[in-house]
């Protein structure tokens, strides 16, 4: 099996967090293809939700979190105990100091020391943290994302490293610039949260989808419902935030012989 970014035929494999599985698994095996796995942080649901609500201004850990764990479980590249223990979950409705308790001890090595510094971080803040149902993994993520000075594409590597995969297998879309996703549905309803948008219960029919610099709040949401879908188009319109393409993506892309976008 070979991953090196000078294979003959470049597939670049826009992937969520799970509906792409089989693809990268029969990708990532397959001798003579050089695969880059594209993802964009956008998620803000459950636990990289409460992380990204934390941190202040990063994208969502979880999807790249998946996607190293199944290509690091495929190609052996570190110890099922250790991706087994990132993919774990505190309990749901676990408290904070029973939480900590938990996680002191859960892990060693690089990996425990990015979560330790996360820890820190939280209390040192007084903020609330929701630990419940939480991905350990992605507490690693936020510990390495302080670590790496708040850079998320630079967390990216990092974080692939720690799981022995190379550098640009895995690839978030943008240039790491936070920015959270809203949408308008076809009845004109606000949709705040891209769980809200992407969630296969609620089967949406967007109008338009839109990134903002910050998370919308319920009674923002609500207001601009009121005003009505053009007012809150423009006000979304008015709040984009300055988001480049990856260049080292770019790169990959214009070279790519086969260009995938996965479920």
């Amino acid at each position: 099996m070979s991953t090196t970014r000078g294979a003959a035929l470049g597939v670049v494999l826009f992937s969520g967090g799970r509906g792409s599985g089989a693809l990268t698994r029969q990708l990532v095996r397959h001798t003579g293809l050089s695969l880059t796995v594209a993802i964009n942080g956008y998620d803000d649901g459950a636990s990289t939700g409460e992380v990204r609500r934390f941190l202040g201004d990063s994208l969502g850990p979880s999807d790249f979190r998946k996607n190293a764990s199944r290509l690091a479980t495929e190609l052996r590249t570190c110890s099922a105990s250790l991706i087994e223990v990132l993919d774990s979950r505190l309990p749901p409705g676990i408290g904070a100091e029973d939480a900590l308790g938990q996680l002191d001890t859960i892990i060693a090595g690089r990996a425990g020391e990015w979560l330790h510094l996360f820890l820190d971080a939280y209390r040192a803040s007084g903020k609330p943290f929701a630990f419940g149902d939480c991905s350990v993994g992605n507490l690693v993520f936020a510990g390495g994302y302080l670590r790496c000075g708040r850079n998320f594409n630079r967390t990216v590597d990092a974080y692939a490293a720690l799981l022995g995969l190379p550098t640009g297998l895995i690839e978030n879309v943008t240039d790491g610039g936070d920015a959270w996703l809203v949408a308008i549905d076809a009845d004109g309803r606000i949709l705040e949260r891209e769980a809200e948008i992407a969630g296969a219960r609620t089967h949406n029919r967007v109008r338009d989808i839109f990134l903002i610099d910050r998370p919308l709040e319920d009674d923002e949401a609500r207001r601009l419902e009121a005003a009505g879908a053009d007012t809150a188009a423009a006000e979304f319109a008015r709040r984009a935030p300055r988001i480049a393409l990856n260049s080292r993506l770019a790169e990959r892309i214009a070279s790519a012989g086969v260009i995938i976008y996965a479920p």
